[in-house]
C-alpha cells in the first residue's frame, strides 16, 4: 500500500468513518506517517494480554482479532475487530490497562501506533478529535452488542448480532465466534441462523454470512424505527 494511502487508511480506521482523512489536516497525516509501524501477527497470538498494557493503537489491515475474557470453562468473545477498524484508543485517553485480552483469530496484518508516542500525540488537537470521533462510533457499536446479548429469544439475538457485526453486507465471522459473542451454544445458534436463512434474510457461507435482506433482518431483530420527536404527537 503506498505511503499516503496507508496513512489515510489509518486515519479513517481510527475515526471509524471512511473518508475522514479527506478533511484531515496535512500535519495530522504527516504525524501518522512518521509513527506507524506495520506488523504481521500469526493466528492465535496475543496482541494484548488480559489486564496488561496494550502496545499502542492497532489498525487492522487484513484478518480478524478478538477481544476476549476468560470464564470458568472457555473464553468469552466480547467483540471482533476487522479490516478498517482499530482498538487501543481508550488506553490513550486514560492510561488504564485493558480488562480483556486481544488475540488474532486469523493471520493479521496491522499498523501499530506505539504507546511510546502517546504523550506527543495527546498534545495534537487534530489527533484527539480523530480519537474522540472513533470512540463515539465504537460506543454505539458496543450498545448494539449489548442489545443482542439481552434479547429475549435466540432468533432475535442472532438477527441483532448479525447486524452489529455486518461489514458492507457481509458478516466475516464463523458461527462459533458468533455463538461466543452471544454466550450461547453453537447448535442453538445454528437453528436460529437456519430460520433466518429460510426466511430469505441471509445466506450461509463458509466462515461468513451474507445479508440478503437488510430490512427483513432488522424486522427479525425487532429494531424500532426512529421517530422524529417533532412529529410524534402522542
Amino acid at each position: 500500500m503506498p505511503e499516503l494511502a496507508r496513512v489515510r487508511f489509518a486515519a479513517d480506521s481510527i475515526a471509524g468513518r471512511p473518508g475522514y482523512s479527506a478533511d484531515a489536516e496535512a500535519g495530522l497525516l504527516a504525524l501518522l506517517a512518521e509513527n506507524l509501524i506495520q506488523q504481521k501477527i500469526s493466528a492465535g497470538d496475543e496482541l494484548c494480554n488480559l489486564d496488561g498494557w496494550c502496545s499502542g493503537i492497532w489498525i487492522i489491515q487484513a484478518g480478524t482479532v478478538e477481544l476476549t475474557m476468560a470464564n470458568e470453562h472457555d473464553h468469552l468473545v466480547l467483540q471482533t475487530v476487522c479490516r478498517g477498524e482499530a482498538f487501543g484508543l481508550v488506553q490513550l485517553l486514560d492510561g488504564q490497562s485493558l480488562p480483556y485480552a486481544v488475540r488474532a483469530r486469523t493471520a493479521v496484518t496491522a499498523l501499530l501506533l506505539p504507546v511510546t508516542k502517546f504523550p506527543q500525540l495527546r498534545r495534537q488537537p487534530s489527533f484527539m478529535e480523530l480519537v474522540v470521533a472513533g470512540l463515539t462510533r465504537r460506543l454505539v457499536r458496543a450498545w448494539d452488542h449489548l442489545a443482542a446479548v439481552l434479547a429475549d429469544d435466540l432468533s432475535t439475538k442472532a438477527a441483532r448480532i448479525l447486524l452489529a457485526e455486518e461489514r458492507e453486507g457481509v458478516v466475516p465471522l464463523p458461527q462459533v465466534t458468533l455463538a461466543n459473542l452471544l454466550g450461547v451454544s453453537r447448535p442453538g445458534l445454528n437453528v436460529a441462523l437456519g430460520s433466518l436463512r429460510d426466511a430469505g434474510f441471509i445466506e450461509l457461507r463458509y466462515r461468513r454470512i451474507l445479508i440478503l435482506d437488510h430490512d427483513g433482518l432488522e424486522s427479525a431483530a425487532r429494531i424500532p424505527s426512529i421517530v422524529d420527536p417533532a412529529t410524534d404527537l402522542r
